[in-house]
């Protein structure tokens, strides 16, 4: 019914009041209640490798690497899958980074590097040396993530860096508070987001250069001192709404 028609219906009705003498009539009316109404809160939660909330993964190991070796780890990430849940953008977190000498592990390392029975923290030269890149991977699935490179990969196995690192530049970034990166989408200017439900594949290589004397200087530019070497780091992911 549009509006004209309901005008000509309510002054037929006055019309009639009249006629009927001028009595007081009331408008009608009716009522329905709504009653227990309520609000909740949803909530943006980031599932990673099946843990959520403050409970960390294992750490991630790359083994023990030699020069001319390179290593890739993955990890699942998935914003939590409901219906309140906001979308969000992703960022990493790089900290704490720590070298560790681990004493001389032989006659070159000692020759090398004269300090490597020194075990202070971030007395070591590992995190000098190799070259590190976390990147995702826009079309793996979680089971292909899981097996990643594997024996098979898929065809398409593009992905989008958001830390590529030269020689050296992990210990830059990582030591103390750190830095943090937004993953940004494959235009590389605007930030990735993720809607309720959706994962994203990410992947941490770690290569250690055959020859870093040409990329860093003393005395970083020589495999040996960085021999029997460790380091550790946090990496701590985080779901902002959008």
């Amino acid at each position: 019914m549009n509006s004209k028609l309901v005008k000509a219906a309510l002054a037929g009705v006055a019309a009639l009041a009249l006629a009927a003498g001028g009595g007081t009539f009331a408008a009608w009316s009716d009522f329905g209640n709504v009653n227990g109404n309520s609000v909740g809160a949803g909530f943006l939660k980031l599932d990673l490798n099946g843990q959520t909330g403050d409970t960390a993964i294992a750490p991630i190991s790359w083994g023990k690497l030699a020069p001319g070796m390179v290593n890739v780890r993955t990890v699942w990430l998935a914003s939590n899958d409901g219906e309140s849940v906001p979308n969000a953008t992703l960022s990493a977190t790089f900290s704490n980074l720590d070298d560790q000498e681990n004493n001389c592990s032989s006659n070159s390392e000692k020759v090398a590097d004269p300090t490597c029975s020194d075990n202070a923290p971030n007395s070591g030269e590992l995190s000098h040396i190799l070259n590190f890149q976390a990147q995702y991977y826009p079309t793996l699935t979680e089971e292909q993530c899981a097996t990643w490179p594997g024996t098979n990969p898929p065809p398409d196995n593009t992905y989008n860096a958001f830390f590529a690192s030269n020689q050296g530049d992990l210990f830059n970034v990582a030591e103390g508070a750190g830095h943090t990166y937004t993953l940004m989408d494959k235009t590389g200017t605007n930030p990735l987001v993720l809607k309720p439900g959706d994962g994203i594949c990410i992947g941490f290589n770690a290569y250690w250069p055959h020859d870093p004397s040409n990329q860093v200087s003393a005395p970083y530019n020589n495999d040996n001192v960085a021999q029997g070497d460790s380091f550790s780091f946090d990496v701590q992911f985080t779901l902002s709404q959008v």
